[in-house]
């Protein structure tokens, strides 16, 4: 079945949704943020999974069976897709979204309690009641319900529901997207004016450099001395990442420089009695590394940036 124009929104919201998760940002801090991620997870997939159920909705079904199997699934499956939702927002820590206060999305749910979740014995809210379909209108758009005591119908319509469903379905993924969005920026504010440094520092690897190809005692001293304003440098990228994210990539590859660096002071200390070759390796790889966390610093400060 071809997916509809209100249904594919919904679709559009949730990649949204989930792309935003899946930032740094949101998923190098699932502790951070307080994130139960796996509950999170599984609301994505549901309510994508009870999506793709409505859009299998058949409006032309060829008994009346397969009608009450067809409208039964697609009342339970707006249900699970508003659980699904509701419960992402609980996943994410979004405090005050409820599904039960969008319109459409409450008339549907208390459609859906009367005639395809507890027809027998409806009694939330009382006075209790007892609900059936009729048999004849089912196979159509328009199904007639019936209710007791003191005999009344109602005529449910199926393409409207669905439209409802999925026009309400967007406005509450709407705003827990705004939710997240809010929260991103507060985090991002928390780093207002701390850049991480992004110099390439030619003048120090100019010096390891010629202490790795012409060790001599001037090019000793310097070579220490460049050592050092790297080992800081790289200390303090360190701990603004890490304080940035719980987790990153870019730490490894610090710690790989770091242990290059270490390296290249144990040389120095030795003086020119080191292996040349073995230095200018540790060399080229710390050179290559520095430039790998030099473009991950330009990217983060760039995601950090206050618009």
């Amino acid at each position: 079945m071809e997916r509809s124009v209100p249904t594919a929104a919904v679709d559009t919201e949730l990649s949204t949704i989930r792309d935003m998760l899946n930032e740094d940002m949101f998923v190098s801090n699932i502790r951070r943020h307080r994130f139960e991620w796996e509950m999170a997870c599984a609301c994505m997939d549901m309510i994508g999974d009870a999506l793709l159920a409505i859009d299998a909705f058949d409006g032309e079904p060829n008994s009346a069976g397969r009608a009450y199997l067809q409208v039964y699934g697609l009342f339970q499956a707006f249900f699970l897709q508003q659980h699904s939702i509701q419960s992402l927002a609980a996943a994410l820590k979004i405090d005050g979204l409820k599904v039960g206060d969008d319109p459409d999305l409450k008339e549907l749910r208390e459609l859906r309690n009367k005639y395809f979740g507890h027809p027998f014995k409806h009694d939330v809210p009382k006075p209790t009641t007892y609900h059936g379909l009729t048999r004849i209108t089912v196979t159509g758009d328009e199904i007639t319900g019936w209710t007791y005591p003191e005999f009344s119908t109602e005529t449910i319509i199926v393409s409207a529901s669905i439209a409802k469903q999925a026009e309400g379905a967007v406005r509450v993924l709407m705003q827990l997207r705004q939710r997240l969005e809010a929260k991103r920026k507060d985090y991002i504010l928390k780093f207002d004016g701390k850049q991480l440094p992004t110099d390439r520092r030619g003048y120090e690897f100019e010096k390891l450099y010629l202490w790795a190809l012409q060790p001599n005692d001037d090019a000793a001293a310097l070579a220490g001395i460049a050592q050092e304003m790297l080992a800081k440098t790289l200390k303090e990228i360190k701990a603004g990442i890490q304080e940035r994210y719980e987790s990153s990539d870019t730490i490894r590859t610090i710690e790989k420089a770091e242990f290059c660096l270490q390296h290249m002071r144990k040389s120095i200390e030795r003086g020119t009695r080191g292996d040349r070759f073995e230095d200018e390796i540790y060399m080229n790889a710390l050179r290559q590394a520095y430039d790998e966390i030099v473009e991950a610093c330009v990217e983060i400060n760039q995601v950090f940036e206050v618009a």
